[in-house]
């Protein structure tokens, strides 16, 4: 192989080579692509390679370098790819930074320690940097945000310390930074808000303080966010992203994410002056004692208002919850505006409910699923545990549980109105079927595959749905598909493999390890 003089692109990745069956390729000269990753190539790093001028790509990864990289590697000027994870590498990073052509590097999964040398930092034609799983420390310096073409950077499973650099907002073409499992302290600096193309954030397993900035609502591109395990605390900003993580943060709280409700800030009187201190006290007392008059008043007014309406009362063991609204909606409200569920509103029957359009005042629409009869139900606390598995729920391929109802009387469901109805009754109609082409049809399995995606790999505890089938998947008016009706799935707690449960699903569409 070696009189190959005027070979341009060589690949022998995924072989059984050893560092002594490729010492002649330094005579092939005109190289410009070399694989060898996925082979046995131990000891220290290949010196022929260094004959190589003209290579611009080098892949050397999952094999059995070891020792320190060798100064000599920042001769191959001309390199614009270089992988050499998942090896043994020790020392420094050292010469790396004279590689100022570099676009991928990749690094990760060495025992390369030390902290970044200030040459690295002229890498600034680099997209993708990945030094994770290693045991580099040290600040992360302001010169991070000269590395302005950056999309993905992975610096975690290190020992990095300080501060997050505010510079790293210059970094405006960032999709992915994960800077997990290492020392980093002080605040989330509000700069990483303007990286406005952020897909995947990771601060996760640090030592970072303060309150989450508010700049995050306007990461519109944001699917994942990791900040568990830190120290963070106040209210949670509303965001974007579909799967978050924001675990073992004592003080966080919100209104959302199974956090703690936020306290009503109080006003802290000894930091004000006498006088002010009086003013505030009679403009609260003058106010509170009108709004108390106002209140009354449109109490009495309303009360008889509604003696003369509807003699009808609720009865106090009733439950209803509804989220996101100001508690105003209750059970008359939609027994009014279905005139008790009567059939003209029903818009599809299932096994395990109906389905009603409801429009409230103010034109706010939902679905409301009523269940059948609770004489159907083994046991009620096998409704109320339902509940509990909806309640957990938030993912963009979901429909969106508002609420329920347990009412002497019946049960209900409160859901976001999805336009098209289901997929089943598309597929029913001709006409509605022909607009369903092909690229719909694979972008709807898409979002079904995420959807359990999510419930099986992302929820604290999995959760099986145990009934997908086309009638159970809904469509908006731009086919955007939401798996729906939970009324058969069962939590699974970690370190189970399996459930025990009595037989369950529609014939034809149960997953073969479910019998």
């Amino acid at each position: 192989m070696g009189n190959c003089t005027k070979l341009a692109y060589l690949d022998l990745s995924h072989n059984f080579l050893s560092q002594g069956s490729i010492g002649s390729i330094g005579n092939l000269t005109s190289l410009h692509y070399l694989d060898l990753s996925h082979n046995q190539i131990n000891g220290f790093f290949p010196s022929t390679i260094f004959k190589l001028a003209s290579l611009t790509t080098l892949a050397l990864g999952s094999n059995q370098l070891n020792g320190l990289l060798p100064p000599e590697l920042g001769s191959l000027v001309l390199l614009s790819y270089l992988n050499l994870s998942n090896n043994q590498i020790t020392g420094s990073i050292g010469s790396i930074g004279n590689l100022t052509s570099l676009e991928l590097l990749d690094l990760s999964n060495n025992q390369i320690n030390g902290s970044i040398p200030p040459t690295f930092w002229k890498l600034i034609s680099v997209t993708t940097l990945s030094l994770d799983s290693n045991q580099l420390n040290g600040l992360l310096p302001p010169e991070l945000g000269s590395l302005v073409p950056l999309t993905d950077l992975n610096l975690s499973s290190n020992l990095f310390l300080g501060n997050i650099p505010p510079e790293i907002r210059h970094c405006h073409h960032l999709s992915s930074l994960l800077l997990s499992d290492n020392l980093l302290t002080g605040e989330i600096p509000q700069e990483l808000g303007y990286l406005t193309n952020l897909y995947h954030l990771d601060l996760s397993r640090n030592n970072l303080n303060g309150a989450i900035p508010t700049t995050f609502s306007d990461l519109t591109q944001l699917y994942r966010l990791k900040l568990s395990y830190n120290y963070l605390a106040g209210r949670v900003p509303s965001t974007a992203a579909t799967l978050i993580s924001l675990d073992h943060n004592m003080d966080l709280c919100g209104d959302s994410y199974d956090l703690k409700l936020c306290e009503t800030p109080k006003l802290d009187m000894e930091h004000l002056n006498r006088k002010h201190s009086r003013m505030v006290l009679l403009a609260f007392f003058a106010s509170f004692s009108f709004a108390c008059l106002s209140i009354a008043s449109i109490l009495v007014v309303c009360r008889r208002k509604k003696c003369v309406k509807s003699k009808s009362k609720r009865k106090s063991g009733d439950i209803l919850s509804i989220w996101n609204f100001d508690g105003k909606i209750a059970f008359e409200d939609i027994t009014d505006a279905t005139e008790n569920f009567d059939e003209k509103y029903c818009i599809g029957i299932g096994g395990y409910g109906t389905v009603f359009r409801v429009e409230l005042e103010g034109g706010v629409t939902f679905a409301v699923k009523l269940l059948h009869s609770m004489e159907e139900f083994r046991d009620e606390e096998t409704f109320h545990a339902e509940i509990e598995v909806l309640t957990k729920i938030r993912h963009r391929c979901i429909v969106k549980l508002y609420g329920f109802c347990s009412h002497s009387q019946c049960k209900f469901l409160v859901y976001d109105l999805i336009e098209r109805g289901s997929l089943s009754s598309i597929l029913h109609e001709q006409e509605l079927a022909k607009e369903l082409d092909w690229s719909n049809r694979i972008a709807i399995v898409a979002d079904v595959a995420q959807a359990l995606s999510y419930l099986h790999h992302d929820c604290d505890d999995p959760i099986v749905h145990r009934d997908i089938k086309n009638s159970n998947i809904l469509l908006n008016q731009d086919y955007k598909a939401y798996v729906s009706d939970f009324g058969m799935a069962r939590k699974l707690k970690h370190g189970c493999s399996s459930w025990s449960t009595i037989f369950a699903g529609t014939c034809g569409y149960i997953a073969p390890g479910t019998h």
